[in-house]
């Protein structure tokens, strides 16, 4: 699928004068690509980038999104972009393949495809455009080199075989078909970056000057493994300016070194980080085998052939990169009065059904309803985050069985005859906070080894995930979805024109976590979540919450819409191409209201426990929310969705069933899945990072409410709409 962004039409700062060149560039929405679109937008030239977000994202390019001079295309270079509307560039600059550690060992055969075919597909384009193009390879193919420094005829030390040989034996081949090209007359260059280094890493992508200065403010120890081997660090504007006077000012074929002439150890630039974060510690073990012991690079071709050579002192660039990584305060509206939470974080309370034992207690905030789980037959406590992703809490709420309420006629008064809810009386289909999402054919569900991977890196079983596979194709219709939950404010709009109350007020309660387990909260409900606390005065922009589906129907057909099924909620989250989270492959904390946000890395339940008995003597049972889009634009989706990570958990009009019919699944998950039970999406303010991946999928009753539950709508895609949805436009 090739997916194109028109950008909105506006002037270039009268500084920039446009010029005739149109650079082509790959891996557009990573951390290099992304800077090299900037340094040549303010050159004056047209730049169209390509990218397929499996690593990169499109918050990358946000700043770009009013140039006239810039157009986005998303697809994969290694078989679908549309390259024979691409004819008239004059120059490519070919970067795409993922590029981190992580990445590339994560994915060894898009990384092989990426360096091959994407390269062939690049230089066959500059083939016909006779356009200049430059191709980016690595220090990586050096290997573990016993020359130092290392000249580009230097034939390198590589192992084919090892853990990271994908990335090095695909960088080798682009060298060998950027060599082919070059013969055959292509007007081709290519480099070797060396650590290129600066504002907008991924702070988790397992490059050195990412991880320390992540780790620094964090306030962790960097622990270091040996430390004395070398690397040498360019500073991301040293090296744009050497990529750009390659490309557009010179015809060399190369190869040519990119990098700094100055070698540092891992333990000094771990120091540095530290000293220069203010925060962290630094301890050196001992080495481990394996390691590449010393790179740097002889720079004397570029500075003969290019005039280049890097100039951006370590310490400067490491501060301001220390700069742009650190976090943000916390955003307004935040439910805690001290951040300061160092201890761990929960998995949802989700759990298999218990008998519920009832007493009343009066707590500080009102009465409260508990409901303590009777041992099973064994003796023993079910373990409330062990087992199924199906919300049964042991906590009964009244009137549990699911009423299939008729959207069209809901009852405004809470009771009795149904007088039927409409839409806005004046007919207007409101789309001013929607977005276009194009239609196609999408893969839904994770992917195997994905979900191995999860079973490794946290303490729950595979089981626990394995109703989000098979993945297997889904076509979606081209359709419209809010881009930031239902909000307080705009439910009070709601039930000020219609009267309705909602099934947790006509219950009289609905669920919170107390201290240490699920409780039915007398009173709570939407616009009062706790008492003392009024929704709509306090957090008119924060997502309404303590709403069952029904609820959410009944408010999506008086504003024209509807709820999003879980396919269409699913392909909004990651896009057309699978990511664990909807900003990319990589946890980062600071993208989303999670539990991680205000406690830091959190593992497993005691950890969890400890953060929200703290958190709880805090607040109490007020749901932790945030303003809707608080974490755009670096947590959005690639459609500029936000809050489909964290927050709040969304509900969808689908009901649970299983991927695959004929799979055994967990015995709990299947009596969700005959019993009517409704998906709900994204996870919420209160879970783990592993609970708002896109393919998280959790099952509750349609009438379930609890204060970390919320709903945003979705509509058909009409080209009659009266609003445009945004200024940014995602057309096929």
């Amino acid at each position: 699928m090739s997916l194109t962004i028109n950008r909105i039409q506006q002037s270039k700062p009268k500084e920039c004068v446009m010029s005739d060149d149109h650079v082509l560039i790959t891996g557009a929405a990573g951390f290099i690509g992304s800077h090299m679109c900037r340094a040549l937008l303010t050159r004056g030239a047209r730049v169209t980038g390509i990218d397929n977000l499996s690593t990169g994202s499109l918050s990358n390019l946000n700043s770009l999104t009013r140039d006239r001079g810039f157009v986005f295309r998303q697809a994969d270079v290694a078989g679908s972009v549309a390259w024979a509307d691409l004819t008239a560039v004059t120059h490519v600059l070919h970067l795409a393949c993922p590029a981190s550690p992580k990445a590339n060992a994560a994915m060894p055969i898009e990384t092989m495809r990426a360096a091959t075919l994407g390269t062939i597909n690049a230089l066959e384009l500059a083939a016909r455009a006779g356009a200049r193009a430059v191709v980016a390879s690595s220090s990586e193919v050096y290997g573990d080199p016993q020359v130092h420094p290392q000249h580009e005829d230097y034939r390198g030390n590589c192992d084919p075989v090892g853990p990271f040989s994908a990335y090095t034996e695909g960088k080798r081949a682009t060298e060998a078909i950027a060599a082919a090209a070059h013969r055959r007359g292509v007007n081709v260059g290519v480099m070797r970056p060396f650590n290129v280094y600066g504002p907008g890493m991924r702070p988790d992508d397992g490059r050195v000057v990412a991880s320390f200065c992540a780790a620094a403010l964090r306030g962790e120890t960097l622990r270091i493994e040996g430390g004395t081997q070398t690397r040498s660090l360019c500073y991301i504007d040293d090296f744009a300016d050497a990529v750009l006077t390659l490309l557009l000012e010179s015809a060399t074929f190369g190869p040519i070194n990119l990098g700094s002439s100055d070698e540092v150890t891992i333990a000094d630039l771990a120091r540095l980080v530290v000293d220069l974060a203010g925060t962290g510690h630094v301890e050196v073990g001992a080495g481990r085998a394996g390691e590449v012991g010393r790179r740097r690079p002889d720079t004397a071709r570029a500075h003969n052939v290019l005039g280049w050579q890097a100039s951006t002192p370590l310490r400067e660039g490491i501060t301001t990169t220390l700069e742009w990584m650190r976090p943000p305060s916390p955003p307004t509206g935040r439910p805690c009065r001290d951040r300061a939470f160092r201890r761990p974080a929960e998995l949802e309370v989700l759990g298999r059904a218990v008998r519920p034992r009832m007493r009343r207690r009066h707590g500080r905030r009102g009465p409260v309803v508990v409901r303590r789980p009777v041992p099973d037959a064994a003796g023993t406590y079910p373990d409330p985050f062990r087992g199924s992703r199906v919300v049964d809490t042991g906590v009964r709420q009244r009137h549990r069985r699911p009423r299939h309420r008729r959207p069209e006629h809901p009852d405004p008064r809470g009771g009795g005859h149904r007088t039927g809810i409409h839409p806005r009386a004046d007919g207007r289909l409101t789309m001013g906070e929607s977005i276009r999402i194009p239609g196609g054919t999408v893969v839904i569900g994770a992917p195997e080894p994905h979900l191995d991977d999860l079973a490794r890196a946290q303490p729950y079983g595979r089981a626990w995930f394995a109703d989000e596979a098979p993945a297997r194709t889904h076509t979606v219709s081209a359709f419209r979805l809010d881009r930031t939950p239902v909000t307080n404010a705009e439910y009070a709009a709601f039930v000020v024109a219609t009267g309705y109350r909602t099934t947790a007020e006509r219950r009289g309660e609905s669920l919170v976590y107390g201290a240490d387990y699920w409780v039915a909260l007398a009173g709570a409900c939407w616009h009062t979540p706790v008492s003392g606390l009024d929704a709509v005065a306090d957090r008119p922009n924060h997502p309404v919450v303590h709403v069952d589906s029904g609820d959410a129907e009944v408010y999506a057909c008086w504003a024209g819409k509807r709820l999003p099924t879980e396919a269409e909620w699913e392909y909004a989250a990651h896009g057309p191409v699978w990511t664990a989270w909807p900003w990319g492959p990589y946890w980062d904390r600071d993208l989303a209201n999670t539990a991680e946000f205000w406690a830091g890395p959190l593992h497993d339940l005691r950890e969890w426990r400890d953060w929200w008995r703290t958190r709880y003597d805090e607040s109490g049972a007020a749901p932790a929310t945030t303003d809707v889009g608080a974490y755009s634009p670096g947590g959005d989706s690639p459609f500029q969705i936000a809050d489909m990570a964290g927050n709040v958990a969304e509900w969808t009009a689908t009901t649970y069933h299983p991927y695959d019919p004929h799979r055994r699944y967990d015995p709990a998950l299947t009596a969700a899945m005959r019993h009517g039970y409704r998906v709900i999406r994204g996870g919420s303010w209160k879970h783990l990072r592993y609970q708002t991946r896109t393919t998280e999928r959790i099952a509750a009753l349609p009438d379930y409410t609890s204060f970390d539950v919320g709903f945003r709508c979705a509509a058909n895609y009409s080209t009659k709409a009266l609003t445009p949805p945004t200024t940014k436009e995602h057309t096929l």
